[in-house]
């Protein structure tokens, strides 16, 4: 076997493994998306150019992962104490074109840090 053989298989194997992890999470956006396509608040275009999106947000968990196993983690509190509706927001930001998926509108959000809708 020569030298550049290996480093060869090696890397085809690596390329076939992320391509079969990108089909294998963009089947479970499809099916995700399919499912919740209606609650999903915005176009079908959209929703189809982020499902094919989907697998590399995905695999950003890999390094944070790695980070993870060799980090101490340490729990901290984080204080919410900014209760806002629905309705106090979409007024806050009426750019917002989304709409609520089901329910009412009168749903409560906390925020854990100072942001332009807690003042």
């Amino acid at each position: 076997i020569a030298k550049g053989e290996g480093l060869t298989t090696l890397a085809l194997s690596a390329g076939r493994s992320l391509l079969g992890g990108y089909g294998l999470m963009l089947l479970v956006g499809a099916v995700t998306l399919l499912t919740e396509w209606r609650r999903i608040p915005c176009t079908a275009g959209k929703k189809l150019w982020y499902l094919l999106f989907f697998p590399l947000f995905m695999y950003t968990y890999i390094p944070i992962l790695a980070a993870a196993l060799f980090q101490k983690v340490e729990w901290k509190p984080i204080r919410h104490d900014c209760t806002r509706t629905l309705e106090q927001l979409r007024q806050q930001n009426p750019k917002s074109r989304s709409a609520p998926a089901s329910g009412s509108s009168e749903r409560r959000f906390s925020e854990d840090r100072p942001s332009p809708f807690c003042r």
